[in-house]
């Protein structure tokens, strides 16, 4: 057997062994699914592969799209359908953010067929600039959240969460900052 057939990670195929877990106090055994290390799976709403890889922008690509596809048959009044996306969509979307990295493009990309279906519905032109969606009722735009920025808020809150309860994680996050500390800047 060469190095790299013994250092890369087993896949599922090749791994014919299984897990057998109890939960809680039961004492019936389930099996654990065995996947792959680039296969994502769900947890608490984030679905991540133990490698590192991300395709939450298709899932929730896919939940926009689905919001598109079930507005653009809807009756709903133009309240009804702002609303819908702010109750509905926005959850949906902006939950999994302070768990990812996503690009400005991706989250853009995952909110094109929500606001394709909802600015016809508001009677708004489906090419109206971004500013005017994400713009506030100050400045005569619709309030929209951007999920990118979302991500962002979302991301320092659980930073700064960490660091101010002193757990573990937060522990890790000051070991890394005072390793990263040390590195010069150029």
């Amino acid at each position: 057997m060469d190095r790299e057939a013994r250092c890369s990670p087993a896949t599922a195929q090749n791994s014919p062994q299984q897990l057998h877990l109890m939960i809680g106090f039961s004492e019936t055994k389930d099996l654990i699914p065995c996947i792959n290390t680039t296969q994502a799976f769900r947890t608490l709403g984030v679905y991540i592969s133990p490698s590192g890889c991300q395709n939450q922008v298709e899932i929730l690509r896919t939940a926009a799209q689905d919001y598109h596809d079930q507005l653009r048959s809807s009756t709903l009044t133009i309240s009804e359908a702002y609303m819908s996306y702010f109750l509905y969509l926005c959850p949906k979307l902006t939950y999994p953010l302070p768990c990812c990295t996503l690009t400005p493009v991706q989250c853009h990309r995952i909110q094109a067929p929500a606001f394709a279906a909802l600015l016809p519905k508001l009677h708004f032109s489906r090419h109206s600039p971004h500013a005017v969606l994400f713009a506030g009722p100050k400045y005569g735009g619709l309030s929209c959240p951007d999920l990118y920025i979302d991500q962002g808020y979302g991301q320092l809150t659980l930073f700064i969460g960490h660091l101010k309860l002193a757990d573990d994680i937060g522990q890790l996050i000051l070991s890394f900052l005072s390793h990263l500390q040390l590195y010069p800047q150029y």
